[in-house]
């Protein structure tokens, strides 16, 4: 009878350090020391007001490594810390659309006493040329204010006003 306890429970412990490692290993291969070939920060300009609540500075960038390319959005404010969440949608300017699901890859750090919180979405090489191709019209998503589960707007729209290129 012991024996067969030990196996089960020893393999759900595995499963969770080996997770936990994963998770921390792919969280760790885009917002640590390492570095990827990426674009300039654009900034997103707001389309929609959120009423009365404050306004975060939203900023885009795309990169790429060997495997795969990637989209950083971040929200940068002086006050509490929103996070993007979520599905994003992006339309290029030929109307296009490019879907990418959340992976729950994010990073929140103060900058200079500004609240900075990153989402990492990916994307394949072809929807990486797509977006170098025909540029970003708009990048439709949600934003989570704080940890513990409220939402501010559902959704919100931030409109990009530049195309973002490889150098």
């Amino acid at each position: 009878m012991k024996m067969q306890l030990i196996v089960p429970v020893f393999l759900a412990m595995f499963f969770f350090v080996l997770q936990g490692r994963a998770q921390s290993y792919s969280y760790s291969g885009y917002f640590g020391a390492h570095s990827y070939q990426e674009t300039d920060t654009v900034f997103i300009s707001k389309v929609d007001g959120r009423g009365y609540m404050m306004i975060p500075k939203v900023y885009a960038k795309l990169g790429r490594n060997k495997s795969r390319g990637y989209l950083i959005l971040e929200l940068r404010e002086s006050g509490s810390v929103d996070f993007v969440v979520g599905n994003i949608v992006i339309i290029t300017n030929k109307g296009n659309r490019i879907i990418c699901r959340e992976r729950n890859i994010r990073n929140s750090q103060k900058r200079d006493g500004v609240q900075v919180s990153s989402s990492l979405y990916y994307l394949t090489f072809k929807e990486l040329s797509q977006l170098e191709s025909d540029g970003i019209e708009r990048i439709v998503f949600s934003t989570q204010y704080d940890p513990d589960g409220r939402f501010t707007m559902d959704p919100s729209e931030y409109s990009v006003r530049c195309n973002i290129f490889f150098k």
